[in-house]
Parts: structure tokens; sequence; C-alpha cells
């Protein structure tokens, strides 16, 4: 089946100051023939931060229309464009603790087996390819949206044969297990979506088990037909589902977060009635508390209920890839590291060819331990790296020991000194941060560290909260660190996690400050009986990791790479 023919392809995000350098990374996509030359590329700032995916949709499918219909002669936004063009809507994501440029960019252990470019893949490159040569073709006209936050796969030979609808959910069948902490949609004997249902238990998920003992879990990628598209598209004339667009943002409404999967598609299944998807158990996003009172609340039940007027006409068939596979990248660093290491798609399909070593300029000298990866690396000099551990966008020389079972990226070290031995901890995450400080009109590499095993999001008051893998009391005697060192006294202490605690130096009024600082929070440097180290680390401006992924160049990132 012939792939699709874009006629155009659009990359949401939610960082403004990415969507320039975004857009660059569409167009050498397209010079380099990886994205037909006569589709139209977009980046899409999304008006606010909080539109949620159905905003930022719909958002992006008012730009792009406008942007077809003055190209096609139109002097305001004609819907009648929509009838002959197949659209495809990208959206970026939020920020990736482990990998600067986020989800899309994360390079993969792989390279594609036709193409003569020797260019890193990232995963981007891959759902791309999926969708335009598998998942959409033969599709009808319409428009395509995508999360880039999964890893995906398709058997050679998997049936997807394209059979038309209103709109369409793509489902890969996974696990009880593994649907519990994600999107399952429940379907009927014709493949009709009776409901969306989200990180649910075992009870609730019974009822969507196949014969097989699997469930359809949702891979983030929908389909909307022309008459779906258009309607979403005329809601930026109709208040408050406007506040979700730049037009109604720019007439002075607060912005409307809406979900495309709980908010949109939602009033397109059977079974869900419009009383619960307006007042009920669905009528939060998720399913989950409200967030906010007020006016808020009330705009948001307005805004379901003419959501439920306008689309519960449309129904929503479930679209099964028979043995696909969808592999979300938490933010979790042991499966970030299993994701690169022992990627749980890497097999001989979809036009790749996985290989642990890609770009890698490891000089003889090094010794590698068994079963490592390095990608987009530079290692020189008497270094050692144990077992299982991975090294991404890094250069590495001189006399060092890279622990076993850890994670390096984006890092650049010289140490040069015979004697003396830099040691970097076993199951140890070290990464090298581009970060934009704008007050001094300058980008600084800011480097992070936290244990493979730290849940880096929990409560760090919890008994089983780890920092550098040992215990966040432990740590905190060992080094002699204070609470009130990392978060300031408007932070509760449910909200107190190692994300967003104020760890990592950037700079110190007389000294240089970086490596050290790392390899004390990790236990491989002692304090001076003086205590200088947490001294300068206390006299240093820090930011905490989460601040860190807000400030992040992009550019700068991704010229370090190149």
């Amino acid at each position: 089946m012939e792939k699709v023919k874009w006629t155009a392809v659009v990359l949401t995000c939610s960082n403004k100051n990415w969507a320039h350098t975004l857009q660059n990374e569409l167009e050498a996509r397209q010079a380099k023939g990886k994205i037909d030359k006569d589709v139209i590329l977009l980046t899409v700032e999304d008006p606010k931060t909080n539109v949620g995916s159905g905003g930022a949709t719909i958002n992006a499918l008012l730009t792009v229309v406008e942007h077809i219909s003055a190209r096609k002669g139109y002097t305001v936004i004609n819907p009648d464009v929509l009838n002959d063009v197949h659209i495809l809507i990208l959206h970026h994501g939020t920020s990736y603790s482990y990998d600067a440029c986020g989800r899309p960019f994360t390079t993969l252990p792989a390279k594609f087996s036709s193409s003569a470019s020797d260019d890193l893949v990232c995963n981007v490159d891959l759902i791309f390819r999926l969708i335009t040569e598998k998942i959409a073709a033969g599709s009808a006209p319409g428009v395509w949206v995508s999360s880039l936050d999964m890893l995906l796969a398709i058997p050679a030979g998997a049936d997807l044969t394209w059979k038309p609808c209103d709109a369409c959910l793509v489902t890969m069948p996974a696990k009880v297990q593994y649907g519990k902490d994600h999107g399952v949609c429940k379907m009927d004997t014709q493949s009709m979506v009776e409901n969306i249902l989200y990180q649910k238990g075992d009870e609730a998920l019974q009822s969507c088990k196949r014969q097989d003992g699997t469930v359809p879990v949702i891979c983030g990628i929908v389909y909307l037909s022309t008459a779906v598209a258009e309607k979403l598209l005329s809601f930026y004339t109709k208040p408050p589902l406007d506040a979700c667009t730049y037009f109604g943002l720019d007439s002075g409404m607060p912005p409307l977060k809406l979900s495309l999967f709980f908010d949109v598609l939602l009033p397109m299944t059977t079974v869900v009635s419009e009383t619960d998807f307006v007042q009920g158990e669905r009528s939060t996003t998720y399913g989950k508390p409200a967030a906010g009172a007020g006016d808020s609340r009330d705009n948001m039940a307005i805004a379901r209920k003419m959501l439920w007027k306008e689309l519960h006409g449309y129904r929503l068939r479930a679209f099964m890839v028979e043995g696909g596979e969808v592999h979300y990248l938490t933010n979790l660093a042991s499966e970030h590291k299993k994701m690169l290491l022992c990627s749980p798609v890497a097999m001989e399909r979809d036009g790749l060819t996985w290989t642990n070593m890609v770009q890698a300029d490891v000089k003889p000298e090094v010794q590698l331990g068994e079963n490592i990866a390095v990608i987009n690396s530079v290692l020189k000099g008497d270094i050692t790296v144990g077992n299982k551990t991975v090294i991404c966008h890094s250069c590495l020389s001189g006399n060092m020991v890279v622990g076993k079972d850890s994670f390096i990226s984006g890092i650049s070290i010289e140490h040069p000194k015979p004697k003396k031995r830099m040691q970097f901890a076993d199951s140890m995450v070290v990464q090298g941060f581009s970060v934009c400080l704008k007050t001094l009109g300058t980008t600084r590499n800011v480097l992070t560290v936290h244990g493979r095993f730290d849940n880096i999001k929990a409560p760090a008051w919890k008994s089983n909260v780890t920092f550098c893998n040992e215990p966040w009391l432990v740590f905190l005697n060992r080094t002699g660190i204070l609470n009130e060192d990392l978060w300031g006294t408007d932070v509760g202490s449910d909200d107190q996690t190692v994300s967003n605690a104020k760890l990592f130096p950037v700079f110190h009024a007389t000294e240089n400050v970086g490596m050290k600082e790392i390899l004390w929070l990790q236990g491989q440097l002692t304090d001076t009986p003086s205590l200088d180290l947490l001294k300068r680390w206390r006299a240093s401006w820090r930011l905490s990791l989460a601040e860190i992924l807000t400030f992040v160049d992009l550019q700068a990132e991704l010229n370090w790479r190149k």
C-alpha cells in the first residue's frame, strides 16, 4: 500500500523559545528527503501552556487551515479546504527528565536499514515513518494526530486495512498489568469504542479483555475525518471552546484545557451518557477530581455540554494493530536506560537495524564492560566503563571509571591526571544540559545527578524515597544539606520532590562549580573537615532538575549532538 501524501505536517510545542529550532528540524528532514518536498511544514506554539492535548490539536488545526486557505487564495479561513487534504499534527509534549530535547528527539540505538545517510534516528523519525508508511496508508482525507511520547513497533505483514469512519483510535494489544498504567478502550464486536478508561484496576479492565487475555492500549494516535475536523475547527468561533485557540485567547478569554481523549473523543463513545460526561464521574479529565473552582469549573461544565452536543453524533472506531507494541517513555530512569540498552521494540522491522554502537568513537585503550551502549559519543584515554551502562551524546577523555548500570548523557569531561582517577558510582544518572540564562545573555552547561533507582517525582518525606540510591535522610546527614536549602517555604511537604529540589549549582561568585559537586552529591567525593564543598554549594546559585528542563537551550543541545 502506498504511503500517505501529506498536505501538511504540523508540530506543536508548549515552549515558545523552541518553536524556531523545531521548525528548522522539520525543514532539515524535508531537505534530506525524509519528508516530501511539497509538504507544508508548520511549528505551532500552544497559545498557553495549559490548553491540553485537545486544545493544542484544535489550535494547530485552526493555524494550518488558515495557512492552507491563504495559499489557495482565500482571505478568510475556509473549512472547505479540508475536503481533500491529509494533515498530520504531532505533539512535542512536555519536558523529559532523560533527554534535554524531549521524548520526540530521544536518540534511538538504531539506523535506518535503507538509508544511505548516517543521521541519528530520533523517536519522531520512527513514529513519522510508521504513520506515513503503515498506519495511515490508504486512509481517507482528514487529520491524523499523534503524541510523541511512546515507542512503537509494527510487525511486517500486519493487517492495516483501512475502514471508513468518523474518527479512529489506534490501539495495540498489551498485558492487563501494562494497561493499568495507561489508557485502555472498551470496544464492541464491531470495533466501535464504548468507553475510554485511564489507569483503572483489574476489575474495570476485565470488561476490556480480548480473547487472548490482552487489552487494547491506546497508543496516542488518532484519525479525524473531514467532517469531525470541520466541527473542531468551528470551535474557534464558539465561546468558551474558543479559549483553547489563539483566536479566543487574543479576545481576552481565560484559557480552557481540553484533553484530546477525555474531552474531545469521549463524547463519541457509545456507553458514556451525557449526564455522566457533563456532571458525573466522567466530567473531569481522566475521570479525576477537577482542579480549580468557581468560574473555571463552571466554564468547563459549559464547555463539556457543548462538546457533547457538537460531537456525540459521531462515532469512534478502534483500529487494532495486531502484533504491534507500544511502550510509553515514563519518568523512571530504569525504564529509559532499558529502552536504550535492550529496546522492547528492537527487532529487524520497521526498516531499522538496532545496534548498541551508534556513531561511537571508542579508542582502543578504553575498556568496555559487557552489554553496554554508546550513542553519538567519543571515549578516549584510560577509561573503564562498567557493565550495562549507556553513554549518549558525551565526550569523555582521561583517567576515569564510569560505574556499572549507569546512564551518562550530554557531558564533556577531560580528566588527564594519571595518579588521580575520577570515579562515578554505580547505578547513577549523570546528565549535562545546555541551560539558557536570559538575564546573563548566555548558555551554560549544567550538570545533574541522581540514582537509577530514585523516584524523582515522589514526595521526599516518604520513607522509601532515595537520592543517588541512598535513603533521603542518609543523604542529608552525609552532606549536611537541609530541606530549607532545597525548597522555599511556599512548597508544601507533599510537593517537595527530588525533581524540584534546588540541588544543582549553576555558578558561584568566585569559584568554578560543576563536576566536584556532582561527585560529592553521589558520595564519591568526601567533604573537607571545614565543609568547604557544602559551603560552596550553599553559596552557589542552584536550579532544580525541573527548572533546568524548562530553561534548556534546544538549539545549543542539537548543535552539541551534531
